[in-house]
């Protein structure tokens, strides 16, 4: 790849999926080989910058101001992992230094840092862009003294040496002033400091990474020791590119950086955007709906009676304010519409506009209601004559919830033709919990589900594990095609997520942190799965959930029970369904066709790393 090449395609390399982070490295990269500009014919060579720098080495081990090695000025060109311009050459890490060595740590550790002092330098300072000093460390300065060995000087390259920044790198300014470092960094003093900002590019580049991570020593791999360190070969241009090559760098890291603070502000710019026309598109609001529902009544043969109507609201007033809200959500669905491509460009936009499409189905904002749907009043008294409880715990439904505001009920914005309902009162079985045995580590005829089988919203039966205990083939264990898992234990993101089991009866049994119900026949079981999972609920599960920030929170059968249930006929329901399935897979081609689009941005930067490191 030519440099022209390279600065063409910049831009384009960049918006792949972390396109910048990888841009950075193919710079460094570039950098490195002398691939990254021009050579210069007029240039002293780099063979002779070496000598000169040999010929120094030798004269401050005679005067005893530096101890001498026996490492090799030459390097194996059987291990080089790449080829060098002509006039560049390669030279041992060692060779080149008048001081390689780690620091260390004052007798008494912790315990001897002061709040005014000199800076003590430890690896969570040392970052490849520069020091950190937010919470630097200070020591006094007879403690400096003592440890006269872990001086820092300006222009020294810091390298952590251990722990999980292994590699990381600084370059110490010219007008740092009095420092020492810790054991985990390794003190880079060159003989001549005016390869010194060359030398950071280079340590902090993929090429040297890449050997650190292959030559630490220790059981964990983890530590770097100075004997290695010295042998590492390293390319070494002449000074005058050098310096061409560190300015080219900083131009196109400071590029870089512009790219991806215009990424970070495009894409706040863009969710936000996304928030709000979506918030338009969704006004409605569910704040007060579980205060204004009263409880279901479990009992057999007691009915919930169904508030009044106040005489000045009448149909005709409930049908022009529904009328009136489909009409403004028309409007933002227009400019939705409208703006389309602009606002769905990537696919971490996809997720927001899924949960809108939910959000407007259970709100009846989807589909236009007709008239001629059978009542949901009707369908109701149908459903309820299904529903018996048969819940094995017998818990019962908190009497403090059955107290309603009718004027608050009144106010929430759905179809007149829609009931709202609790869950309860279209469950014909459950919820019952699973069984959790301890599974076995071989196949057996009993498969139990674990929790991953539906943590999707879908249900998945390759999540399984294996028991040796049997099941009658009438125990309530078995699930059945149309049984609806709920979670009722697991984090805050997927506790009560829910799944609807199609497949073949008696083939699975379900683990004790997920409970099932049924619906009544008469509900059209994916309309319920699609309101169990819409936001509402998610958010009213998530909310009454038990347990600990961070813990596996719970829901009991008495919450599912009491979660607010928006009714609709069943016609509309199944057209509810049918758009929703419609509306989700134009969501899930679209990802599909963002997904392509990424890969091939990221196949691009990947064949041009490739030629990079021909």
């Amino acid at each position: 790849m030519t440099p022209e090449t390279f600065c063409e395609q910049f831009a384009t390399f960049a918006e792949a999926p972390n396109g910048v982070a990888k841009l950075r490295e193919l710079i460094l990269q570039l950098a490195v080989q002398g691939k990254l500009g021009t050579q210069d014919v007029n240039d002293e060579l780099a063979s002779v910058l070496a000598d000169r720098i040999e010929a120094e080495r030798a004269r401050r081990i005679k005067a005893c101001e530096l101890r001498d090695s026996a490492d090799e000025r030459g390097v194996d060109e059987s291990i080089l992992p790449f080829a060098l311009p002509p006039t560049w050459t390669w030279v041992r890490l060692g060779r080149i230094m008048q001081k390689m060595g780690a620091g260390s740590t004052p007798l008494g550790g912790k315990k001897v840092y002061v709040d005014d002092g000199v800076i003590f330098l430890r690896s969570q300072n040392v970052w490849d862009d520069g020091l950190v000093l937010d919470d630097v460390a200070r020591i006094t300065p007879e403690v400096h003294q003592d440890m006269s060995g872990t001086w820092v000087e300006p222009g020294d390259v810091l390298l952590n040496i251990t722990g999980a920044s292994i590699g990381r790198s600084a370059l110490v300014p010219d007008d740092f002033g009095e420092a020492n470092v810790s054991q985990h960094v390794a003190i880079l003093r060159l003989i001549d400091k005016d390869v010194r900002q060359f030398l950071h590019l280079c340590v902090i580049s993929p090429f040297f990474q890449a050997t650190i991570m292959r030559v630490q020593v220790g059981v964990s791999r983890e530590g770097l020791s100075m004997t290695r360190l010295r042998e590492f070969p390293i390319p070494l241009p002449p000074l005058s590119e050098q310096r061409r090559i560190v300015g080219k760098v900083d131009q196109l890291l400071g590029l870089c950086d512009e790219l991806a603070a215009r990424q970070a502000a495009r894409r706040e710019a863009r969710e936000r955007l996304v928030g709000a026309t979506l918030d338009r598109l969704v006004s409605a609001s569910w704040d007060r709906l579980p205060a204004c529902l009263p409880a279901a009544k479990q009992s057999r043969g007691i009915r919930q009676q169904p508030p009044s109507t106040p005489a000045h609201t009448d149909k005709r007033t409930l049908n022009e304010s529904a009328d009136t809200r489909q009409a403004g959500s028309l409007s933002h669905a227009h400019r939705l519409c409208d703006h389309f491509d602009r606002l769905f460009d990537t696919p971490t936009t996809l997720p927001q506009l899924r949960q809108a499409i939910l959000q407007l189905a259970v709100q009846g904002q989807l589909v236009p209601q007709d008239p001629n749907d059978e009542p949901a009043d009707e369908l109701l008294e149908r459903a309820r004559m299904e529903c018996v409880d048969t819940s094995d715990d017998g818990e019962a439904i908190d009497d403090a919830m059955d107290s309603t505001n009718e004027s608050d009920e009144l106010q929430l914005e759905q179809p007149a033709s829609w009931k709202l309902i609790r869950f309860a009162d279209i469950i014909s079985y459950g919820p019952r919990n699973g069984i959790s045995p301890k599974p076995v580590q071989h196949v057996t005829k009993t498969k139990s589900l674990t929790l991953s089988a539906t943590t999707s919203g879908t249900f998945d039966g390759r999540h399984v594990k294996y028991l040796t205990e049997e099941f009658p083939a009438d125990s309530f264990l078995w699930l059945k095609d149309g049984d609806i898992l709920i979670q009722r234990s697991n984090s805050e993101h997927y506790v009560g997520a829910a799944a609807i089991y199609r497949g073949e009866p008696n083939d699975f049994v379900y683990p004790d942190l997920m409970m099932k119900v049924r619906v009544a026949s008469c509900i059209d079981v994916a309309f319920a799965h699609l309101i169990l999972m819409s936001p509402p609920s998610r958010a009213y599960f998530r909310t009454r959930a038990t347990g600990t920030s961070g813990s596996m929170r719970k829901i009991n059968k008495t919450t599912v029970k009491m979660l607010p249930f928006p009714l609709p006929p069943l016609s509309e329901q199944k057209r509810i369904v049918s758009k929703v399935t419609e509306l989700l897979s134009l969501c899930d081609a679209l990802e599909d066709k963002m997904t392509q689009a990424e890969s091939a941005s990221t196949q691009l930067l990947a064949a041009a790393v490739a030629m990079a490191q021909e």
